[in-house]
């Protein structure tokens, strides 16, 4: 394992390209290759962590109470909690047929952190609360009204949180129909497994006697088409539009590369957030 592969390897890992050089030269000469068999535990629930995983190649499928919730691909990563509250393992994670993982102690791991990576990570990590419960929620607001779905603006009401969720509510009676059962199914399947900072997160759905609820990021800002219409009259800088194009592109091609197709890519789906709009 020569380090200018492992360097160039984890340069191509999403979550560390905020890091510095010197910060990522490190990384690379402080992981560890580990290998795993198809059906192996890597990590189990309940135990105390002490490593940082990234996926170098194959898949692995993450386990809570013996369900998969996601699949991760290669690059993405897992074991972060347990680093960052010192609790034990929330999840098992199981090789999905034979896998190449770098790894990574705790010591290294909290070297390597700069504020931005941080606090991503934190987000991510605030999002996924698997023990949130809808008495959890503060209504907000509502986001959206529809035929067949509604959103609304959640906080958890919850000290020292400031985690909001976008909230799908789905007709308990809309979900008997098996068309609109495999859509559903479909859905939360693809989102469980994209991880991705330029893709609103999936957090969990939770059943209630009436409706079926999908948990999502909430970004502040505003659409894509909306900032067109407050700008029509002026034009945006040259270095606005490369920006605003080039993380939609990246998004596209992560989707790509995990054999996903988005085919419903418009200017309303688009969000700009506060920060960098």
């Amino acid at each position: 394992m020569t380090k200018n592969l492992v360097y160039n390897s984890l340069l191509k890992v999403t979550i560390l390209s905020s890091l510095s050089k010197s910060k990522l030269e490190m990384l690379s000469h402080s992981v560890v290759l580990e290998h795993f068999h198809d059906k192996k535990e890597i990590i189990t629930q309940g135990e105390q962590g002490s490593k940082f995983y990234i996926i170098k190649s194959g898949k692995i499928d993450i386990v809570i109470n013996k369900q998969i919730v996601r699949t991760l691909n290669e690059l993405e990563y897992f074991g972060e909690r347990a680093l960052f509250f010192k609790e034990p393992r929330s999840a098992t994670a199981i090789a999905n047929g034979d896998v190449e993982l770098y790894s990574l102690d705790q010591n290294t791991f909290q070297m390597i952190l700069d504020d931005v990576l941080k606090n991503y990570i934190l987000k991510t990590l605030s999002l996924h609360d698997n023990t949130v419960k809808v008495e959890d929620m503060l209504f907000i607001k509502e986001l959206s009204y529809g035929k067949d779905e509604d959103y609304i603006l959640v906080k958890l009401d919850k000290k020292n949180t400031n985690t909001e969720y976008s909230v799908k509510i789905i007709k308990k009676n809309d979900t008997v129909d098996p068309i609109i059962q495999n859509r559903l199914s479909m859905e939360k399947s693809i989102l469980s497994q994209i991880n991705h900072p330029f893709m609103v997160k999936f957090a969990k759905t939770i059943k209630t006697e009436n409706v079926l609820l999908f948990l999502m990021e909430y970004v502040r800002g505003i659409s894509l088409r909306e900032f067109i219409n407050q700008n029509i009259s002026s034009k945006p800088s040259t270095s606005i539009v490369q920006l605003y194009t080039a993380s939609i592109l990246l998004a596209v091609e992560y989707l790509h590369q995990q054999k996903i197709i988005h085919r419903d890519i418009n200017s309303e789906m688009i969000i700009i957030s506060e920060s960098v709009s």
